[in-house]
């Protein structure tokens, strides 16, 4: 089998979750037996490509702001551009197109389509190759690709976001199948119109098998209580809840460690409501190293998280988490019955979650001992298995033979 993974952003352009993601299922499918090849937008103008152990990496140079969205410094009228420019993008089906002819692929899987557009599904579409599409956000429902506004989740699209996105609901009916990182952003997608005629699938993300044999067996810290957060620094990851949220607890019976950068505006923000707090902001680190200075991890997001794969990589860790029950993070949550979930449209709902930590300590022991075993079914063997059973089964459907010496069967696709 041959497959081609379309992506934004593809080591060593990171941008989020998703091309580590992308990198981590592409190299475990090489080790499956299977060819994998990935197209991603080139960061420094050139086009270019390398063997990433197995996996061949194409980065085009097909967005004339190349991915403008890693800097973190960007204007707003850049950032608008970027995706204006993106949307109506004339510059990557002529590139696609030949490196699909050259990759002879059985079937390609896109993921995040920002800089090249729902246009990479035409060119796709074009030569009779079945198309996978995985949501790892909202993207295709809102520009902003948070579905968040007026500090609030959005319970449906709003008319500007129809209007805006009508393209890809349309263009949504041209891949196979669809996979969901969650049930939760696939019905969301489902119940707006989208992907209607494919086959529809849930494959949580997962983390290497090696990572939850690397337990934090460290004994609790006998001082204060450790509170950690890591990942991006944004409002909609709920980080001003959190520091909130302190603000109900005795001056010192904690400390906070926030690993993670963001626009810095919004981090001397956070800094600003930080001050006078024991809140250490750590920017980037390691992620193992950072687990193995903290007794539970808070993850506060305010919109619905499409997964919440930061709980799934804190139980690898054997670290117990409070987190927000809304959206894919909520239902993520409900795999570790031992973990807190807290309510984030109540004020003090995160506040009385953590007081009781700091007064019972006996409860963070039951937490920390409900962490590491649940996260067995999120490995990267379970999302390989679910991605090559799906191209299968895709296959399957399609009626269409394998490549055979690198030239794919003309057989047409059955809908």
């Amino acid at each position: 089998m041959r497959v081609l993974f379309i992506n934004l952003g593809y080591p060593p352009n990171v941008i989020g979750g998703a091309e580590l993601l992308v990198q981590s299922l592409a190299k475990a499918l090489v080790g499956r037996g299977i060819e994998v090849a990935v197209v991603s937008l080139s960061q420094n103008g050139a086009d270019w490509q390398y063997d990433d152990e197995g996996v061949r990496a194409y980065f085009v140079h097909a967005h004339p702001m190349g991915i403008a969205l890693l800097n973190p410094e960007r204007t707003l009228a850049q950032k608008v551009m970027w995706h204006v420019l993106g949307e109506a993008n004339i510059w990557t089906s002529g590139k696609l197109a030949a490196i699909l002819q050259k990759v002879r692929p059985d079937i390609v899987n896109t993921h995040s389509l920002l800089g090249f557009s729902v246009s990479a599904w035409n060119a796709i579409h074009a030569l009779g190759t079945p198309i996978v599409h995985t949501l790892h956000d909202y993207q295709l429902l809102c520009p902003r690709g948070t579905m968040f506004r007026h500090d609030q989740p959005c319970a449906r699209q709003c008319h500007s976001c129809r209007l805006l996105t009508e393209r890809r609901r349309w263009a949504s009916a041209m891949p196979a199948a669809v996979v969901g990182i969650s049930q939760f952003i696939l019905e969301v997608h489902s119940a707006h119109g989208y992907f209607s005629r494919a086959t529809k699938a849930v494959i949580p993300n997962g983390v290497r098998s090696t990572a939850i044999a690397e337990r934090n067996t460290d004994d609790a810290a006998a001082g204060p209580l450790r509170i950690g957060f890591i990942g991006r620094l944004h409002p909609t990851k709920g980080v001003e809840l959190l520091l909130q949220a302190l603000k109900r607890l005795p001056r010192r019976s904690y400390i906070v460690k926030i690993a993670g950068a963001g626009r810095p505006d919004y981090e001397a923000r956070l800094r600003d409501l930080a001050d006078g707090l024991p809140v250490d902001f750590m920017g980037w680190i390691e992620r193992d190293q950072f687990y193995r200075q903290i007794d539970v991890l808070v993850v506060p997001s305010v919109y619905c998280e499409p997964q919440g794969m930061v709980l799934i990589e804190a139980a690898s860790f054997g670290v117990p988490a409070i987190y927000a029950n809304r959206g894919g993070l909520g239902e993520t949550g409900a795999a570790f019955p031992g973990f807190c979930a807290f309510d984030p449209g109540q004020a003090d709902s995160l506040g009385t979650t953590l007081l009781s930590l700091v007064e019972t300590p006996s409860a963070l022991s039951r937490l920390r001992a409900s962490a590491a075993p649940m996260a067995q079914p999120f490995t990267i063997d379970g999302l390989v298995d679910g991605y090559r059973h799906l191209y299968e089964r895709v296959l399957a459907i399609d009626n269409r033979p394998l490549s055979v010496d690198g030239v794919p069967s003309s057989a047409s696709r059955v809908s």
